[in-house]
């Protein structure tokens, strides 16, 4: 495959957009938290910050301080640690996030490398423009999970494929099974990446002309470098929960997930099937913002979004089909395959939401702007550039727009920033209206653990390996009792929906009483048994709580309903 035009000195005019787009998005991270955890912080990111912060101190993996935990990406943990290390309170947040900030930059210099390596240099530039201007990539890699360098490690996997020249040697490949194995540790899910690149090696003689001799040992050398970095966690955690993977995963798929199950009837699958299809339409509009296909943020009809998902793949597919006879077709074919895999992985078996599609996006990306940089080498037409430039401006304009829409309506890695400001007034109640050894149990547990300066006890398993089993055994209610838990808090929705589906007690309601709530979201329930803490104005919020708490249909009624 010939080189691109990419590795020419830039002008000042493009050095002096680069500087100034970098400037802006190194500032976004000195935001006051209050306000990034509105419109980009995920709430999950606490749950990081509380477990570096126990480490540190205590060098357990433990959100509460006593169950155990291997829910994390153990990459990503790490830096969170030696954040926690030199940093605390909300300067780490600051730390992290600036670091995740230069991980934007690095993927849209990726970007503009993977495609300079067979386009011309113009087509470079304005995919890693449109990549850098991006609100939508920029909110997830500033999410403060795990997510700028999961898609940092997969773009320059994908970087080393595309430029690999024969004869790729010995340190091409242990270089390639470094890169993917810290990929893997970041995010588990990566294993897809691991495998689509074993059989890209297999395939490409860039590693060997023949396939015995030199292909399939190159293979095996970078799935040897990867299974040697995985093997010390691997070691780590099925001694400490027992099990080789994140039991996060785990805890979602008993609660959140919907999971095809082969040994039940053809249409309990297919009524699956119909549910995960719907899903996928109602997340899907978070990534037409993204690619530019759609401007306003939200869930959009479902029928819009199958029209936009179907036109773009038949935009790609025909597109491939129209550059089958340039140079660098197997590559652009199997790019886009990835693409189509990634998405598919998440469709089956977690959700499609926009912020684990990132690398799938970045492929998409990549592939269109091959085929757009084909297709006009083919056909010098004025008419042609002339359109191509004109639908450029519109499909970034669009994805601005999409920009300011999310961040006006609190959307940013997911659709939920909003609700964050109930759980941090929340917090800090719990901190000044509950006595200092109460227990709190919660499952959106990141932002109250991290700011009520109380014990919180994480109830949906994504960071509790004990509640897993309490939720896969319907004893979520008895696993309170022994936690000897105060206090359960968090959206209403939420409580009812995991104490109805996984409480074991029907009658759960009754040992409870609503002693707070916030913008009629978020409540405190607190065990009727349990003594009224010393807080000041704790026996006035039982007292008014009291007059409204329905005396038989339960403490829910009385609450609004509506997600």
């Amino acid at each position: 495959m010939p080189l691109g035009d990419g590795t020419r000195p830039i002008s000042k005019g493009l050095l002096v957009l680069y500087g100034l787009a970098g400037l802006a998005i190194l500032l976004v991270p000195w935001l006051p938290v209050r306000l990034l955890m509105n419109h980009v912080l995920y709430e999950d990111f606490f749950y990081y910050l509380q477990i570096a912060k126990n480490i540190v101190e205590s060098g357990q993996p433990t959100f509460d301080g006593a169950a155990p935990t291997n829910g994390f990406a153990p990459m990503w943990m790490a830096v969170c640690a030696i954040a926690q290390l030199v940093a605390d309170g909300d300067a780490a947040v600051h730390l992290l996030l600036t670091l995740a900030a230069l991980l934007h930059l690095a993927q849209a210099y990726l970007v503009y490398r993977i495609l300079a390596a067979t386009c011309r240099r113009l087509t470079a530039h304005l995919a890693a423009v449109f990549y850098l201007l991006n609100y939508r990539i920029l909110a997830c890699n500033l999410c403060g999970l795990e997510t700028p360098l999961v898609v940092f490690l997969f773009l320059a996997a994908i970087y080393l494929i595309v430029r690999s020249r024969p004869p790729a040697g010995l340190a091409r490949c242990v270089l390639l099974g470094l890169v993917l194995g810290a990929a893997v540790l970041t995010r588990f899910d990566q294993i897809l990446l691991v495998v689509f690149v074993l059989v890209v090696v297999l395939a490409n003689r860039a590693f060997g002309q023949r396939l015995l001799q030199n292909r399939m040992p190159a293979a095996a050398l970078v799935a040897a470098v990867v299974l040697l970095m995985l093997t010390p966690w691997f070691m780590w955690s099925y001694r400490h929960s027992g099990t080789l993977l994140p039991r996060n995963d785990e805890a979602l798929k008993l609660s959140r997930f919907q999971q095809f199950d082969l040994s039940q009837p053809l249409l309990h699958n297919l009524h699956i099937l119909e549910l995960k299809a719907k899903e996928t339409a109602w997340w899907l509009s978070d990534t037409a913002n993204l690619l530019g296909l759609w401007p306003a943020a939200g869930p959009a009809g479902g029928l819009a979004m199958a029209a936009v998902g179907s036109i773009l793949l038949l935009a790609i597919a025909v597109g491939l089909c129209a550059v089958r006879s340039a140079p660098g077709h197997r590559l652009r074919c199997a790019l886009a395959a990835c693409a189509l895999s990634i998405f598919l992985f998440y469709f089956v078996f977690a959700c499609t939401e926009v912020r684990y599609l990132i690398a799938c996006c970045g492929l998409l990306i990549v592939v269109a702007a091959m085929i757009v940089n084909e297709f006009l080498e083919r056909r010098h037409s004025r008419w042609m550039q002339g359109a191509a430039a004109v639908s450029y401006a519109i499909i970034l304009l669009v994805a601005l727009s999409a920009g300011v829409s999310a961040w006006k309506k609190n959307q940013g890695a997911t659709r939920t920033h909003g609700l964050h400001a109930s759980l941090y007034q929340t917090a800090q109640w719990l901190r000044d209206h509950t006595e200092p050894n109460a227990i709190i149990g919660s499952w959106n547990a990141g932002i109250l653990g991290r700011y009520s300066n109380r014990t919180v006890v994480n109830l949906d398993g994504v960071v509790n390996n004990e509640a897993v089993d309490a939720i896969r055994h319907r004893a979520l209610a008895e696993y309170v009792q022994d936690r000897r838990i105060d206090y359960l808090v968090d959206m209403h929705w939420e409580v009812d929906r995991y104490m109805r589906r996984f409480g074991g007690n029907p009658a759960w309601q009754d040992d409870y009483r609503l002693v707070h709530q916030v913008h009629g979201c978020t409540v405190v329930l607190q065990k009727r048994s349990a003594t009224p803490g010393p807080g000041r104005n704790m026996d006035q919020a039982i007292s008014k709580a009291d007059q409204t708490e329905p005396k038989k249909a339960g403490w829910n009624v009385a609450l609004p309903l509506a997600r």
